[in-house]
Parts: structure tokens; C-alpha cells; sequence
């Protein structure tokens, strides 16, 4: 108990490791992949990023002229703006993170 204190009175004193989450929003680095972006007026419907997409998260539609994307199976890996051909791009990765849900349904963007 003796040895316990003055390491609990220290802590009490230095500034907090953790932010406060969600009174503080964290700071998002630059090279940060979060929510995708699409622009159905840029795409082409060429489906490169449905065919090089690992986790077969990106379905499109060529005749509907439909995109959707399942972020419960998007591993976030940025392919998808890669291998877009159209300039400027089609699909982006933006900086939103905040993507919790309750619901399933919730996870399949469609477009």
C-alpha cells in the first residue's frame, strides 16, 4: 500500500494519456481512409474496383447504373480509388470515421 500511493498521487498530476472521446475529437492523419465518397457523375461503370476489390465489397450495376459498397466487408485498403480510371476519380476514401451502427442494413451505402 505504501509503494501504491506516490505512484497514484503521480498519475493524479501528469496530463491523461486517452482523449475525451467525444467531447475531443482525436486528430485524423493525412494519409487516414474512412467512409467511401462516390460520384455517380465521374463513373464510367468500367466495375475496376468491384473486380480489384479483395473482400468483394463493391458491387456495380452497369445496366441499373448502380454502385454500393458494404463497409462491413471494406477493409479500407484505398484500391478502389486506385484502380479508378476516370480523372478526376469517381470513388475516394474520405476522412469520416465515425461509422457505428446498430443496424446491418446501415453498412451497405448504395448509390
Amino acid at each position: 500500500m505504501v509503494k501504491v500511493l506516490p505512484e497514484t498521487i503521480k498519475r493524479l498530476l501528469t496530463k491523461p494519456f486517452t482523449i475525451q472521446y467525444p467531447k475531443r475529437k482525436p486528430r485524423i492523419p493525412e494519409n487516414f481512409r474512412g467512409r467511401h465518397i462516390y460520384h455517380k457523375e465521374l463513373c464510367i461503370f468500367c466495375r475496376l474496383c468491384e473486380i480489384n476489390c479483395p473482400n468483394d465489397a463493391i458491387k456495380v450495376d452497369k445496366e441499373k447504373k448502380t454502385w454500393e459498397v458494404d463497409l462491413g466487408r471494406c477493409i479500407f485498403c484505398q484500391v478502389c480509388q486506385e484502380v479508378c480510371p476516370t480523372k478526376p476519380k469517381a470513388v475516394k476514401l474520405s476522412k469520416a470515421y465515425e461509422l457505428a451502427d446498430s443496424e446491418k442494413k446501415n453498412f451497405i451505402l448504395r448509390f
